[in-house]
């Protein structure tokens, strides 16, 4: 008909997550002192996190409401899997106070190392990074957090997963 608009490509999906270089982290050190990190809690079924993204969203809302949120490989969302019904989640920012936020911060020597496979391999990728620390003689680890660098949407856009292991070593 003559009233039909013509057709255009269709909007692409949005993508809220930069593409990840790994090589900015894998097998890096990295020394933070005080650095400065919202901290949210999710709920998890056997280690599966529930409600991860909701969480993730209320960090980095407050975050940009105080106009704190770091740029680049600054900006990083770890999450350290305390129980199988439970995960602390650690978003980065600029400040150490933001208005209805639990801020803590963190501080240490933390070695990396990237993976890439989907997100049901953490298991995998923690025993992987086990061995790399030994094999590489650094000891055991007093902590690991996860770093996931994209959400499922993006990773799926993208075509690939990848998952940073950051090891406190001291």
């Amino acid at each position: 008909p003559a009233s039909a608009k013509p057709r255009g490509p269709e909007p692409a999906e949005p993508i809220c997550c930069e593409r990840f270089d790994p090589t900015t982290f894998d097998e890096k050190e990295i020394i933070w002192k005080d650095k400065p990190f919202v901290v949210e809690k999710a709920r998890c079924f056997l280690y599966v996190p529930i409600d991860f993204g909701a969480a993730v969203t209320r960090a980095i809302t407050a975050i940009e409401a105080a106009e704190a949120k770091p740029l680049g490989r600054e900006f990083v969302t770890l999450s350290d899997m305390c129980s199988p019904w439970s995960t602390t989640i650690y978003v980065a920012t600029k400040k150490h106070n933001i208005p209805r936020a639990e801020v803590t911060s963190l501080s240490g020597r933390y070695l990396t190392k990237v993976f890439e496979g989907p997100y049901s391999k953490c298991g995998q990728f923690v025993k992987h990074m086990e061995t790399y620390l030994e094999e590489k003689e650094f000891g055991k680890a007093k902590k690991l957090l996860l770093y996931y660098t994209t959400c499922p949407g993006c990773a799926k856009k993208y075509g690939k997963c990848s998952t940073v292991i950051f090891a406190k070593m001291e």
